[in-house]
């Protein structure tokens, strides 16, 4: 809510909590489309809530292949499916997403473990910290 508060182009410092250690953080605001909240959709209990993506680990030739920075760790996107609400909401192949919730990401499995966790909480969305050719932004997700 803070940072909705500031005007875009400003920079303004932030305190966070991330697991469990106050840290403050300076950070510039940008201007974000209206349409920032990508759904989920939900489906069969079997399968889990979709994302519309594709996952892969940050292979070394992946890292190549995609322009990953070294040091940017987490579950990268391979593909979008076309139409789907990530790819309306601009997620593309070549992101990383680097945290899901208030977690670190390590694999895509951790990705998926956290949207199935939300989606079986009944939490409304997931806030993923995307990691764009060394640019970090946050993108929250509308869950089914």
């Amino acid at each position: 809510r803070l940072v909705a508060d500031v005007a875009p182009g400003s920079e303004t410092r932030v305190t966070v909590w991330r697991q469990g250690k106050q840290q403050e953080l300076e950070v510039s605001i940008a201007a974000f489309p209206d349409n920032t909240l990508a759904a989920v959709e939900t489906a069969p209990a079997a399968e889990g809530a979709r994302l519309g993506v594709s996952l892969a680990p940050i292979t070394s030739e992946l890292r190549k292949q995609m322009e990953v920075a070294e040091g940017v760790e987490g579950a990268l996107v391979v593909e979008v499916e076309s139409d789907s609400p990530a790819a309306k909401q601009g997620l593309r192949p070549g992101d990383v997403i680097v945290q899901a919730g208030d977690r670190p990401v390590s694999t895509p499995d951790d990705v998926v473990k956290m949207v199935q966790a939300a989606n079986d909480k009944a939490h409304k969305r997931l806030l993923l910290l995307i990691n764009r050719q060394g640019d970090q932004r946050f993108v929250t997700v509308q869950l089914g």
